[in-house]
């Protein structure tokens, strides 16, 4: 049920550690995905992952499917290239012999492609996803990613509180029999407004910084993290209950993980995973870590579990996750009670 990240700065012994943790968890392990660098594609959304090792890093994930038995995914996710003939033409030519090696599964950018099904006659046995910078959203957008003939669609990351579409999408997956996969712990806020710009600058970057080591990403996530202290509350991360995750299985097929610019962020990847195998109650460590800081435990944190669920980031139209901190910190102790009949309504209701 897990797409992890293959990162591609990883040492030799990170790289062989990586290996046998895919080895020890694979039961639970779809894919392993890497950032695949054939032209027409020399840069990524991820900006930082950007190397000349091509050849090492599609070395290492053949390793993977080889010797450990995971099936790979390449990954093709920068939307600022042309969605010309000339550069999918290149892309078939590069890619013929990562095929012809095994290579069953990638990632697309461009549903112009997949639509003149000239990707499907030449790798008919290739699995193919839509990138995650689509942001398909509804399940009317599902439903046309199948028409066009995706058959594995990366649904918006924001979807994971929203109930509602999830029902839909749910739906949109029985008709045309396709796989759902889902981003569960990337960790930026939800409805991000500068997401979009974040990876067009990483995408289009020739020199320089990526978008986080550069002085203009000071204005986004470094200062909502540093100003708002409810922040943890309000990313779209899967809430780190492993009941959560389960039950989110009703409306999808794979939680996508993250990590493949961020060694730190593949590590808490595996601890996951590894917590999610052992059937631990709560699969993130830091999380736990802020409830228990921020002495949040106990009813206050089950109401908002439950209502964050179905709250489609409206944060515009809400502060439930600003009362929770408040009123567990003495500021707000009257809203505590309103915070915990509204959670009482949402499960009567639904």
């Amino acid at each position: 049920m897990f797409s992890i990240p293959l990162n591609p700065k990883l040492s030799h012994n990170q790289f062989n550690e990586f290996a046998q943790f895919v080895s020890d968890h694979k039961s639970l392990i779809r894919d392993v995905y890497f950032t695949c660098r054939i032209a027409p594609f020399h840069q990524d959304a991820m900006g930082d992952v950007f190397t000349n090792d091509t050849d090492d890093l599609i070395e290492n994930a053949f390793i993977i499917q080889d010797k450990v038995g995971v099936q790979i995914s390449a990954t093709f996710n920068n939307i600022q290239v042309r969605p010309d003939q000339k550069n999918l033409n290149e892309l078939i030519k590069n890619l013929r012999p990562l095929y012809e090696r095994g290579l069953r599964s990638m990632t697309i950018p461009h549903t112009h492609w997949v639509m003149t099904g000239q990707l499907q006659h030449n790798f008919p046995l290739m699995e193919i996803k839509n990138t995650i910078l689509r942001e398909v959203a509804t399940a009317a957008d599902v439903a046309k990613q199948a028409e066009a003939g995706f058959n594995y669609i990366n649904i918006d990351r924001d979807l994971m509180r929203n109930q509602d579409e999830l029902i839909k999408i749910d739906k949109v997956r029985k008709k045309y029999d396709v796989k759902i996969a889902l981003l569960a712990n990337e960790g930026c806020v939800g409805s991000c407004p500068v997401m979009a710009e974040h990876f067009h600058f990483n995408s289009t970057r020739t020199d320089g910084p990526q978008y986080f080591n550069d002085p203009i990403s000071r204005v986004s996530c470094p200062k909502w993290d540093i100003k708002d202290p409810a922040t943890p509350l309000k990313t779209a991360t899967i809430a780190p209950w492993k009941e959560d995750w389960d039950e989110l299985l009703q409306y999808i097929d794979v939680f996508k993980m993250h990590g493949r610019e961020s060694i730190d962020q593949m590590s808490s990847t595996m601890d996951i995973i590894a917590k999610y195998k052992n059937n631990e109650e709560i699969l993130f460590d830091d999380f736990n870590g802020y409830i228990n800081s921020k002495h949040l435990e106990g009813k206050p944190i089950k109401a908002w579990r439950q209502f964050i669920k179905n709250c489609k980031f409206d944060c515009w139209d809400c502060n439930k996750c600003d009362k929770l901190y408040e009123a567990k910190n003495g500021k707000q102790q009257e809203t505590l009670q309103g915070l915990i009949a509204d959670s009482i309504c949402v499960v009567y209701l639904d």
